[in-house]
């Protein structure tokens, strides 16, 4: 898995623009934590979840992760 950093001062302007921003439109955002921290919002719901498969296998490893890590709490099996 290829290692992303982030500096502090991105962290707080990525979680900044996260909570200024509606969850649909996070779930688009090119950045990678907005995208990441949206994955784990529970206002995304299992629907949106499954929906999300496709386009999400074309995101970065750290992204994937999230997401399949969401899957299984939610009790979703989308990697059969």
């Amino acid at each position: 898995m290829k290692e992303e950093s982030f500096a502090q001062a991105d962290f707080f302007d990525g979680l900044q623009q996260y909570f200024s921003t509606q969850i649909h439109v996070s779930l688009q955002s090119s950045n990678m934590l907005i995208k990441i921290l949206a994955l784990l919002d529970r206002r995304v719901g299992k629907r949106t979840l499954i929906r999300l498969f496709d386009t999400i296998q074309t995101e970065s490893e750290l992204v994937q992760f999230f997401y399949k890590l969401r899957c299984e709490a939610c009790g979703i099996n989308v990697y059969k």
